[in-house]
């Protein structure tokens, strides 16, 4: 599996796109001989225009890197929406952009790179709370928002 990161460092200047066009990852299948061209994706419903753009990109990125790859190395994209096990549901929360093949399940992008789902989902719900928590503590430093909250807690104590 290749990042974001390193997409962008090693790979795009490699492949001659003028503009820069990152996939989320390239996972390199060597027993298939081919390279997955990922967009990774949280939710599963996009709005028409931008999963035109997403599509066209991984599209113009995959047929560029499909001119590197020697014979019979081939390129596809993938639209992985990880919390969504239906694919009809991500090829139409991505407004058709995509076909069936296209689409991918969190649990095929775990299935590929030797993943349990079950801990990548126990990992990124401590990871939200901790986030969750980082963010409420930031705010409270905000003057007016501390306020603010202080308020609301007032009035809802009156209510009780």
């Amino acid at each position: 599996m290749v990042s974001k990161k390193t997409i962008k460092i090693c790979i795009t200047h490699y492949v001659n796109l003028s503009k820069a066009i990152e996939p989320d990852y390239l996972i390199v299948d060597s027993l298939n001989k081919k390279c997955l061209v990922i967009e990774l994706k949280d939710g599963d419903n996009f709005d028409t225009k931008k999963a035109q753009g997403e599509v066209s990109s991984l599209v113009a990125y995959s047929n560029a890197l499909s001119n590197k790859l020697p014979y019979p190395w081939t390129s596809e994209i993938k639209v992985c929406m990880f919390n969504q096990v239906d694919k009809l549901k991500i090829v139409n929360g991505f407004k058709s952009r995509i076909t069936i093949e296209q689409a991918m399940s969190g649990d095929e992008f775990c299935q590929i790179l030797n993943l349990d789902k079950s801990k990548v989902d126990e990992a990124r719900k401590q990871a939200c709370e901790k986030n969750f928590n980082f963010t409420i503590s930031e705010l409270l430093k905000i003057p007016e928002v501390l306020a603010k909250v202080n308020e609301i807690i007032q009035k809802e104590c009156k209510l009780v």
